[in-house]
C-alpha cells in the first residue's frame, strides 16, 4: 500500500513537470477514487500532498454542471516572474527526484507520466505515403 502512494505521489510531481503549463496535470480531485484508494485514505496521505506543495482549494467544473469539489493543486507562478516559475520548477522537479530515490531504493517501479492525446476537434495527422515508410530487415 506504501508503494502505490508514493507512486502516485510521484506521477503527481512527475505530471505537474512534463506539462507545468496546463492546469489539468497539475491537480488532483479529492474525490477521484485512484487518488482515495493510493493516497487519501492513508493516514497522512494529504498531508504528504499538502507538503510537496499542494494547495487544497475549493473549485467548480468548467462546464458549471456539478457542484464545487476540493481540489489538490500546485499553483505555478506567472511566466511574467520568469525567475519565481525557475524556482517554483526546481521545487517540484527536487520533490520528485526525491520521491524517484525513494522508489528506487525500495525497487519500486515509477508509474509512467500521463501524455496528451490528440482531442476530438484537433487535426490528426496525416497518414504517411508509401514512399515516406521506412523498409526495415529489407522486408517490403
Amino acid at each position: 500500500e506504501l508503494a502505490s502512494a508514493v507512486q502516485a505521489l510521484h506521477l503527481l510531481c512527475s505530471n505537474a513537470l512534463a506539462y507545468p503549463e496546463d492546469a489539468r496535470f497539475r491537480g488532483v480531485r479529492l474525490l477521484n477514487e485512484t487518488f482515495q484508494q493510493a493516497v487519501a485514505r492513508h493516514a497522512g496521505g494529504v498531508e504528504v500532498l499538502l507538503a510537496l506543495g499542494f494547495i487544497e482549494r475549493e473549485e467548480a467544473e468548467e462546464d458549471g454542471e456539478r457542484l464545487p469539489q476540493i481540489v489538490y493543486r500546485l499553483e505555478e507562478p506567472p511566466l511574467e516572474e520568469p525567475e519565481r516559475w525557475a524556482e517554483w520548477y526546481a521545487g517540484v522537479r527536487s520533490q520528485r527526484d526525491e520521491l524517484t530515490a525513494y522508489l528506487a531504493a525500495a525497487a519500486i517501479p515509477p508509474l509512467p507520466p500521463a501524455t496528451r492525446s490528440l482531442g476530438w476537434d484537433e487535426a490528426k495527422p496525416a497518414p504517411l505515403a508509401s514512399h515516406q515508410v521506412a523498409v526495415l530487415h529489407g522486408q517490403a
